[in-house]
């Protein structure tokens, strides 16, 4: 792999990771992560399952 794939790869993982850690506050004051506000509650914890599509023909 390219180093400027491996280079745009880790780059979108780390904008994943500034998205799931940035913090709103509801209208009752409590703090909540902003992608539950775009992904419906799962009931499980932790962040939401983010597809990686690896394409050797490109």
């Amino acid at each position: 792999m390219p180093r400027t794939r491996s280079r745009s790869t880790r780059r979108s993982f780390e904008e994943y990771l500034r998205y799931f850690r940035l913090k709103s506050k509801n209208p009752l004051g409590s703090e909540s992560p902003v992608w539950r506000t775009q992904c419906p509650s799962t009931g499980r914890e932790g962040h939401p399952p983010v597809v990686v599509v690896f394409n050797p023909g490109i």
